[in-house]
């Protein structure tokens, strides 16, 4: 448990040291909240023995314990739209080029742990390498992981284009006030970006 939580610790502290300066919104951290939760449950049983597991390979037609597949594609999945927060905090990028950039982070952060995966096995604990990755015969099994994240992430930008209203508010709210005809119009709309307008509503005074 403790070798899958080293991570999962150096991520907490990160948070917790860029809070006041990347503050994300509540809907990221939700998404981080059951991202973790979803890992510390694979490092209580160890990913390859986590109960379920070999029922969720079935379903994909392999043998395998594929809870740490899931969990990897959810890593991109429900990460994505705080990396991607935390880009148009930090860099002053438009949210255009924030998207990318997140999928860019995901895929290394993903390779990234995996290396790790295999040093912190190395150097804490060699008896316990093979379990701790838990590749589980799979030579290929680190690729995977990173393809099952990157996937994730994509789903999460397909996610987020169609539900763009919904994760992200359109606009500080706007008034408009004018005089037509001898009565006094008062619209209310929002920008949906620097410049430009949407008209919500319109109320209109004889």
């Amino acid at each position: 448990w403790a070798l899958e939580s080293v991570l999962l610790i150096v991520g907490l502290g990160w948070l917790i040291l860029t809070f006041r300066h990347w503050r994300l919104s509540d809907f990221s951290y939700g998404l981080i909240f059951v991202y973790l939760v979803l890992h510390v449950i694979g490092a209580h049983f160890t990913y390859s023995q986590v109960p379920g597991g070999n029922f969720i390979g079935r379903l994909f037609g392999t043998s395998r314990n594929s809870y740490d597949r899931v969990v990897h594609f959810l890593f991109g999945c429900l990460l994505f739209q705080p990396w991607r927060e935390t880009v148009l905090l930090s860099m002053g990028v438009s949210t255009a080029q924030a998207s990318p950039i997140a999928i860019l982070i995901v895929g290394a952060i993903s390779a990234i742990y995996e290396i790790l995966e295999w040093l912190a096995a190395e150097v804490v604990s060699p008896p316990d390498a093979m379990a701790y990755i838990g590749a589980q015969g799979d030579f290929f099994d680190s690729e995977k992981d990173m393809a099952c994240a990157l996937l994730g992430a994509l789903l999460a930008l397909g996610l987020l284009l169609g539900c763009r209203r919904v994760v992200e508010p359109p606009g500080p709210c706007r008034a408009k006030i004018s005089l037509e005809h001898g009565r006094c119009f008062i619209r209310l709309g929002h920008g949906k970006r620097p410049g430009g307008w949407q008209l919500g509503r319109q109320v209109c005074f004889e």
